[in-house]
This record gives structure tokens, sequence and C-alpha cells, in this order.
């Protein structure tokens, strides 16, 4: 009995994520290493659309983070967002699902990702941009490792990429930008400790921390830059980063 019950809650849990049956078992397949080609899954919280994911990579994982933990969700109602780490475009198309109106820019440094992402957002193409580059503290050219548990990462030798500051992708956008999620593999260290004047241009953060960088660290980064700082509910290495005053904030420090 108590195996039933098991079982009957997690079919409960994944018809709350899932649009059908059929969409669980693709899943499951994929988590499991039975799937041997990418894959589509229906998806209730972007009202039963599709996004493809792959096997034998990271892409379930990623999955299960942006629609059952969530993260990345805050309580604002953001008309333009960038979405720095978008990895396949899963964030950006809740985020586009979830706000109808809003502009979305993403950055996305490994190239089969990208171009995953642009096939994942292709119904939200007219107001999704995905840039194929890596955000750093400068404009050029920087280099990543290949993939690990941890994803990808910038390294003094390995795979060239553009690289874009916070600024030149806020001009996308236009003068600031409502909401900025970083994912970027600790690459947030560079960003946040070489402000040219982003922050003065952005209204909210979600900033995932990844080690060694700390979130005391974050926060102090953050709040040297004129932010307001809080841990995530749900996520303890989440940072949540507010304008000090009422729409962008503008101070000038950092």
């Amino acid at each position: 009995m108590r195996r039933l019950w098991a079982r009957a809650a997690t079919l409960y849990r994944f018809l709350r994520v899932f649009s059908d049956l059929d969409s669980i078992a693709n899943y499951r397949r994929l988590r499991s290493g039975t799937a041997k080609e990418r894959t589509k899954v229906r998806v209730r919280a972007l009202h039963g659309q599709s996004v493809w994911l792959r096997p034998f990579t990271t892409d379930v994982d990623v999955f299960w983070d942006t629609f059952v933990r969530q993260f990345h969700v805050t309580d604002s109602q953001p008309a333009s967002v960038l979405d720095l780490g978008s990895n396949i475009g899963l964030t950006a198309a809740h985020y586009a699902s979830l706000f109808p109106r809003a502009r979305v820019v993403c950055v996305e440094m490994d190239k089969e990702n990208a171009d995953l992402c642009r096939t994942n957002l292709e119904r939200f193409a007219s107001r999704c941009e995905v840039v194929h580059g890596a955000v750093w503290s400068s404009n050029g050219v920087v280099k990543y490792a290949g993939q690990d548990e941890w994803g990808f990462h910038v390294a003094e030798t390995g795979t060239p990429v553009a690289s874009y500051t916070l600024s030149s992708l806020i001009d996308k956008l236009g003068d600031c930008v409502d909401l900025v999620k970083f994912d970027i593999e600790g690459a947030e260290r560079e960003v946040l400790q070489s402000s040219d004047g982003w922050h003065t241009r952005v209204k909210q953060a979600v900033v995932e921390v990844h080690e060694p960088y700390t979130i005391d660290q974050c926060i102090d980064d953050l709040t040297r830059l004129g932010f307001k700082c809080r841990i995530a509910r749900h996520e303890r290495a989440c940072v949540i980063a507010e304008a000090n005053v009422k729409g962008v904030s503008r101070v000038t420090g950092g």
C-alpha cells in the first residue's frame, strides 16, 4: 500500500508539470537514459506548449530546476527581461509565458545550447532574442572549457566566443531592464565586481551563486552597487536584489 501511495504521489507531481502522459513517459525515458534522441515534452507552465530535451545531457536537470524549483520566478511583472545563461531556453520560455508582453534577451555561451534555445523559443521569436556569447566584464572574446556537472566555465584555453558587458546587453532592451537573471556558472563574480554602470539600469536581479563565489560575497558586491538583497526562500544559493529606489537605482558607486 505504501508503494502504491508513493507511485500515486509521483504521478500527481508529474501531472502538475507535464500536460499529458506521453510527455511524462518521454521525460522518464530521458531521465533513465533509454531515450536515444532529443524528445519533445509538453509543459503546463507553458500552456501546454512543447520544448525539446536532449538525452545524455543536463537538460532533464535544467528542466526540473526550471519548472519545479522555479528559483527564477519573482513577484514582479517585468516588461523586459535579460536572461543570462539561457542554456536551452526553458527559463526564457517560462518568462515569455508568464509575461506575455515582455521582451526577453537571452545570452548563452555554448553554441549547441544556443541553437536549441532558439528552437525552444521559436513561438516567441517576435519578442525573444538569443545571443550566442558570454557575459563578461569587457566586450571582446573569451574562451570556455567543456561542460561538466556544474556547466561551462570561462578558461584560459578552450573554445572562443564573443563576450558582452552587461551594459551592452541592456542596450538591446533600451535604457534599463526590469529583471536580470544570472545563471552564468561562476562568471557572476567577474560581472558583479567590475560594474561598468549597469547597476544604475537594473530594477531587479536574480543571481544563482556558484562556488567558489559565496552568497555573502555576492550580497556584499550587490549591496556595494546599491541593491537591497535577500536570499530566495526556496533556493539558498540564489540572491534576489532590488534597486534601492523606486524604478532604476541611481547609485553611482562601484
